[in-house]
């Protein structure tokens, strides 16, 4: 997959909403990207991504696969047990990995 840099549009849905009105935000942010999906490239901008998109896969889909395993490959090294993982993770990757 190419980086999200790619993509002819981005697209950014923020709906704040008071809480108790949480659930019919999500509810309709879903409809909106569901459909929107024939167009979506799967990508992510890590700029983009907040704490609820901590998910290992959406993280993934924020970086092609050459700059997301060169931001890997250092992990490896410095810190193999994966210590400092209270971000928008990214896992250290092993030669063969």
């Amino acid at each position: 997959m190419a980086g999200a840099k790619d993509a002819a549009f981005h697209l950014w849905l923020r709906m704040p909403a008071p809480a108790e009105e949480a659930d019919a935000v999500r509810r309709a942010s879903g409809e909106a990207m569901e459909r929107l999906r024939p167009w979506d490239t799967g990508a992510m901008l890590p700029g983009f991504l907040f704490d609820h998109d901590s998910d290992p896969e959406r993280i993934r889909r924020a970086y092609a696969e050459p700059d997301h395993r060169r931001l890997a490959e250092p992990k490896a090294a410095h810190d193999p047990h994966n210590l400092f993982c209270i971000n928008h993770n990214i896992p250290p990757v092993f030669d063969g990995a």
